[in-house]
């Protein structure tokens, strides 16, 4: 059985996962079989306002992309942020980074955050940049231990000092959003 499926004719891998069966979303398995009842109930369904809200406010290393240049190019990188929902998203850079040049250049970046374990999630958030602020080493220490808990945000900002301030605080007001949620519910409406 081939796993190249990218060709007329090729099998998708989930097929040998299934013993060969091939289904159908709806519901029948033809000669092969019945659709399986885990396969039936999962679906891909953009989430409710309030609900990819409350996911992008949850702790998520997000993927920050922003445009780079005029020759179609993007900058994509891992980063900390905070969010609340109705509010806007921060994220913290150096001053003199790849990322605060390409946001100042773009005037706006995206932000792509992710539950990589089922069942899957992702909201996707993009917007102008409302302002760039000296950052204060309060909302630094805080964001530290969004991600690394008391203890271990007080050992980050202890063994990474800021002393010539060079961290800055990057504010979107996200405008534009898109999100999937693989649940077993109805769309959202």
């Amino acid at each position: 059985m081939s796993h190249s499926f990218g060709r007329r004719g090729a099998v998708h891998p989930f097929y040998t996962q299934t013993g060969g069966r091939r289904f159908n979303a709806a519901g029948g398995g033809g000669a092969k079989g019945p659709v399986p009842v885990w396969y039936k109930a999962v679906m891909w369904v953009a989430m409710s306002a309030a609900r990819r809200e409350e996911f992008l406010a949850g702790v998520h290393v997000g993927v920050l992309s922003a445009a780079v240049g005029t020759a179609g190019r993007t900058l994509a990188v891992p980063v900390w942020y905070s969010y609340q929902p109705g509010g806007l998203l921060t994220v913290l850079t150096g001053r003199r980074s790849r990322k605060a040049a390409a946001i100042r250049a773009a005037g706006r970046f995206g932000l792509c955050v992710q539950d990589d374990s089922p069942p899957y999630r992702y909201v996707n958030v993009e917007g102008p940049v409302i302002s760039e602020d000296e950052l204060d080493p309060a909302e630094r220490l805080a964001m530290a231990r969004r991600y690394l808990g008391s203890a271990g945000g007080d050992r980050y900002v202890a063994d990474n000092p800021d002393p010539g301030r060079e961290n800055m605080a990057f504010r979107m007001r996200p405008q534009h959003w898109l999100s999937q949620d693989q649940g077993t519910g109805q769309a959202a409406g």
